[in-house]
């Protein structure tokens, strides 16, 4: 029934930056394999997220005044306050992301379903933009509507 359909997935794509395996990605060697993080992400976020993002949006016919709420894969403390930075955001404003952070830990780019399901708790309407960080080092980005 419409009362419990979910969000409805508006657009989907990614951005991936030449040359950063070294920033996150996966060292495979005779024991197994270990994920690299590099202490430069929260840099990099800073940086070079934004025109990722914004880039994004405009292949959409969209820009930031266009989104209603946010929700971020919380690759560590450092990273949400980047974000919040990046994006123009209150301090302290991504308490979802800083919640499942502090319960769950960083649990790689699908940390941030956990993030929007507290999120769809609370029932807000209108767009939501989600961001997700993984290995390459690549940007996940998608427009949700409420």
């Amino acid at each position: 029934s419409a009362e419990s359909d979910g969000p409805t997935i508006e657009h989907a794509g990614q951005h991936t930056w030449k040359n950063t395996i070294d920033i996150m990605g996966w060292k495979i060697d005779d024991v197994g394999f270990s994920a690299i993080f590099s202490r430069s992400i929260p840099d990099l976020v800073n940086e070079d997220l934004k025109p990722a993002a914004n880039a994004f949006l405009l292949r959409h016919g969209l820009q930031q005044r266009d989104l209603d709420h946010f929700s971020f894969h919380p690759g560590g403390v450092k990273v949400i306050q980047a974000l919040e930075h990046v994006f123009s955001l209150n301090q302290g404003s991504l308490g979802h992301e800083r919640k499942i952070l502090a319960d769950y830990g960083n649990m790689s780019a699908p940390t941030v379903l956990f993030v929007l399901q507290e999120a769809l708790k609370e029932k807000a309407v209108g767009r939501r933009f989600i961001g997700s960080l993984g290995p390459g080092f690549t940007a996940s980005f998608m427009t949700l509507l409420q």
